[in-house]
């Protein structure tokens, strides 16, 4: 999950923190993932506590949460930063949707030589960030960026809901698609310690695309046009 996070992002630094997993027995569906953060002189330290039996979304949500929180505090002195929730849900679908049997692996089914091993054949047609987002979507517009900022309730329903999970992956997956998007995410993520509200970060950070949040709205009403051109069959002219 580490690496398959850190080629999406472009990120080359060294790791500086450490991340302790700690199991415990799982007793429901509904077991609690805990992410505490804690600041040494050497650095951040992190543990995990997960239940050993999780359903996947909720296992790789959780690796990613702690993972971007060891790139955005690395700049970080007295607290710990806040991932915003678009951005945590975004890169998790786009790495399930990716790269879920490379990052999941299954229990060893045959022993060999001393070591065990098991064998997957996968037989699928790469599907686009759009196809991706939609299946989520269900045929539903992708929420507007005030709703990604701060979803309703009903928009979380179910873990973190489909309507929600369809938007943050298609948001994030297209702020990737900009000419520079890797390097703006990366630089969002180190501004987050300097600021309370991470709003700032990400306007600094993308400021050569968006020098407002009106800009960043009409950008995304635009690509949210494009996919609901694009499930209803209905192909727009160039000039459109």
């Amino acid at each position: 999950i580490k690496q398959a996070l850190t080629r999406e992002l472009g990120a080359t630094e060294p790791w500086r923190g450490h991340i302790y997993v700690v199991l415990y027995p799982a007793r429901g569906a509904a077991d609690t993932i805990t992410i505490a953060s804690e600041r040494f002189r050497d650095g951040w330290q992190y543990h995990v506590a997960l239940p050993d039996v999780v359903e996947r979304s909720r296992y790789v949500r959780g690796m990613v949460q702690v993972l971007l929180l060891e790139l955005a505090n690395r700049n970080a002195e007295t607290r710990t930063v806040e991932i915003p929730l678009w951005l945590l849900e975004g890169f998790t679908q786009l790495l399930l949707a990716s790269s879920e049997v490379e990052i999941i692996l299954p229990p060893p089914r045959d022993k060999a030589n001393g070591l065990n091993f098991s064998t997957m054949i996968v037989n699928a047609r790469k599907e686009s960030l759009q196809e991706q987002a939609q299946k989520k979507l269900r045929g539903r517009p992708p929420l507007t960026f005030e709703n990604l900022s701060w979803p309703r309730e009903d928009e979380l329903a179910g873990s973190t809901g489909d309507l929600y999970s369809g938007s943050a992956q298609l948001f994030v997956g297209e702020l990737l698609r900009l000419p520079d998007g890797r390097a703006c995410l990366r630089t969002m993520l180190a501004q987050l310690p300097q600021h309370h509200n991470w709003q700032f970060a990400f306007l600094g950070a993308f400021r050569a695309h968006f020098e407002r949040a009106l800009d960043v709205e009409k950008w995304w009403a635009l690509v949210r046009a494009e996919t609901a051109a694009r499930d209803s069959a209905q192909a727009w002219p160039l000039e459109e």
